[in-house]
């Protein structure tokens, strides 16, 4: 492109002396102008419709890519989880287990935090907190079994799980320690929502608190920084008292 319009140039300044020649010598001026402007604009008009072609086809290549891969993004169900109590059983050593089926049933995946917290009816702070594995995706449909030391005492209690959408923010969990110093700080922070199962014993001649301390979030920390009731990398932070 450059050349042509070194060309073009060049021939714009010979202009006036073609012009003055043509008057000297005689010769026809439509001749000697309509040929170099001719072969000048030609020239460059040639390069500028290369380049264009070359953008158009650029531009439908793009836009085929992107219809190719792209898909309308589907709507999924609100997360509905629910924490069954199946049952008690006795571990290898004589420790009372209770059993917990996690489900969900929505249409999104969600992550189950190991934490969990044990609640007797007509306290207002949990009785216990633990850590119940690793964690885990549960998919659409998909559910899991936990196993949770038993209270000892006799008084209505139930398991309370936290939930959080299965999604880049929570992946980033997975990552190294490292990155946790060099990530910004607010994405460590979860929203997260409860899970509780129904109330197992006799709940009739007690009554339930009038509140109770609730999870708000979860806040991801370096594993020196981490609590042992977690599975080190995730604490819990309580919710204002309602």
């Amino acid at each position: 492109m450059t050349g042509r319009r070194t060309r073009l140039v060049q021939w714009t300044r010979r202009l006036p002396f073609c012009l003055q020649s043509c008057v000297t010598v005689g010769a026809p001026l439509t001749s000697v102008v309509s040929r170099e402007s001719f072969r000048s604009i030609w020239g460059f008009i040639s390069h500028m419709g290369r380049i264009t072609v070359i953008i158009v086809a650029c531009a439908a290549l793009f836009l085929s890519v992107c219809a190719i891969f792209w898909r309308p993004k589907r709507v999924a169900a609100p997360a509905k989880i629910t924490v069954t109590f199946c049952g008690f059983t006795n571990e290898a050593t004589g420790v009372r287990l209770a059993s917990f089926r996690v489900s969900n049933l929505g249409g999104r995946g969600v992550f189950r935090w190991p934490a969990y917290s044990i609640e007797e009816r007509g306290r207002v702070n949990p009785l216990t907190r633990g850590s119940c594995g690793g964690g885990c995706v549960l998919g659409p449909g998909r559910s899991s079994i936990c196993l949770l030391p038993a209270p000892s005492n006799s008084a209505p209690w139930r398991a309370v799980f936290a939930f959080s959408d299965e999604n880049w923010r929570r992946k980033l969990t997975d990552l190294p320690a490292w990155t946790r110093g060099v990530l910004p700080s607010r994405l460590w922070s979860l929203p997260v929502r409860e899970g509780s199962s129904d109330w197992v014993g006799d709940i009739s001649a007690v009554a339930d608190a009038p509140y109770r301390s609730r999870v708000a979030n979860i806040v991801v920390l370096s594993p020196s920084k981490a609590q042992s009731q977690t599975n080190a990398a995730a604490i819990l932070r309580p919710a204002p008292k309602q």
